[in-house]
């Protein structure tokens, strides 16, 4: 995805369940992953036919994303914004439980689905996964991150699972 220009529709099939697509997404200051870019737009196959799961976050105490950018360039130091970006019909496994697990019985990482700064951004029938975002105690605070952090976009529809429809029970 790292590869893919700005102003590029990519089309992402349906998953079997238990094999979605895996993504290290993106987190301020870690190498690899990769970054929203304007005018991408990418369109899955349906909610719970398309899914795509946040893996690899290792680095400890830092936000991660499924999809996100860089909220500012550093040189020179101005806002990095975004515009025209579209993200529509596929589930987004924010997968907590599957984070490297450095200390403890927690990954000490907090894990969001999508994280943009422009403007006529377009989000519709999105599915986020928040059961796989907390653990069964209760989220501690590195690991309750925001699961949409948008700005200037606008959203059409959002199915966000909430923890207890999984059984987590609490």
């Amino acid at each position: 995805m790292s590869a893919i220009p700005a102003d590029t529709q990519v089309h992402l099939g349906p998953t079997v369940a238990g094999n979605p697509f895996l993504t290290r997404g993106h987190a301020d200051g870690v190498a690899g992953g990769w970054q929203l870019k304007s005018g991408l737009m990418i369109v899955g196959s349906g909610i719970d036919v398309t899914t795509l799961q946040l893996v690899g976050a290792a680095t400890a105490d830092t936000q991660y994303y499924a999809m996100g950018h860089a909220l500012k360039f550093t040189s020179p130091a101005s806002a990095n914004l975004l515009d025209g970006v579209e993200i529509s019909d596929l589930t987004i496994d924010c997968a907590l439980h599957a984070q490297p697990v450095t200390v403890g019985k927690y990954a000490p990482v907090a894990c969001g689905a999508i994280r943009l700064l422009g403007s006529h951004g377009r989000w519709k029938g999105l599915s986020v996964d928040l059961a796989n975002a907390f653990e069964a105690s209760g989220p501690s605070p590195r690991q309750f991150g925001p699961f949409l952090d948008l700005c200037g976009a606008a959203l059409t529809f959002l199915l966000a699972l909430p923890p207890w429809s999984s059984g987590l029970g609490w």
